[in-house]
């Protein structure tokens, strides 16, 4: 199973659109895609229409349910739902051994065999997405074209090297991905430079589809439907097959 984190500390940079989009776009594909929501705000679990009266990934994080009662199976992918609790998880989660390893331990009870697991995650760097980035194999970091998405993703960067160094070797940066784009703008096309020279710096790569600014895909909370069955002929269901197929095509070697 490959395992993918959805980060970035700047919020309002598509995140969870991605996410939601990303693995919808990998089931079209024929892969069996299971979806976490680690972000308080429960905005993936918004997204599917899912109402939380149940197991969620918190339950999942204090080990008071087993992973495998907290998912479920929807029409576009399966899904560990969000809590609010997870804003408390710092406070919550005693302190052991193995209180960053809670997810990692629970993806190693699944008895579904996944191709992917979509981890979308709160714009903080706390316990919980921690946790998510000790259980990763690769980081996808939305960013939108302004300096607060270029500070977001120099902290993201920072530590994912210190769980690089000490807990995760194998965890990567698949890439950064410009989202909100509006390609006739002087300031995004500088950011795109800007965003280029950082991804150099951090070993990884800008996707080269940004994801343009595009009405219907600020529509899909309400509609609860992936872009790529809502308006299939929109930019946003081009942006997104042409990055998931360049992602796919980086992870899949």
């Amino acid at each position: 199973m490959i395992t993918v984190v959805i980060s970035n500390k700047k919020g309002g940079v598509g995140k969870t659109t991605t996410a939601y989009n990303l693995a919808a776009g990998l089931r079209k594909r024929g892969k069996s895609v299971l979806a976490i929501d680690l972000d308080p705000q429960c905005s993936l679990t918004k997204f599917c229409g899912v109402n939380k009266n149940g197991p969620t990934s918190f339950g999942v994080i204090t080990k008071e349910v087993n992973i495998n009662s907290a998912i479920l199976k929807l029409e576009f992918f399966d899904l560990i739902p969000g809590s609010a609790s997870l804003a408390t998880a710092d406070q919550t989660l005693p302190e052991s051994v193995n209180r960053l390893m809670r997810i990692r331990e629970a993806l190693s009870e699944l008895k579904t065999d996944y191709d992917y697991c979509i981890m979308d995650n709160a714009p903080a760097i706390g316990v919980v997405t921690v946790n998510a980035y000790m259980a990763t194999d690769y980081v996808i970091i939305p960013a939108e074209a302004n300096e607060l998405s270029t500070d977001g993703i120099a902290n993201v960067y920072e530590s994912i090297l210190d769980v690089k160094k000490y807990v995760n070797p194998h965890i990567q940066i698949a890439g950064i991905l410009l989202t909100r784009y509006k390609p006739n703008t002087v300031l995004n096309r500088e950011y795109s430079d800007i965003f280029n020279e950082l991804a150099k710096g951090m070993g990884t790569k800008v996707f080269k589809t940004p994801i343009r600014e595009n009405v219907n895909l600020s529509e899909l909370p309400s509609i609860h439907v992936p872009i790529f069955d809502y308006k299939p002929g929109s930019t946003g269901a081009e942006d997104y097959n042409a990055f998931i197929d360049e992602f796919i095509k980086g992870v899949e070697k």
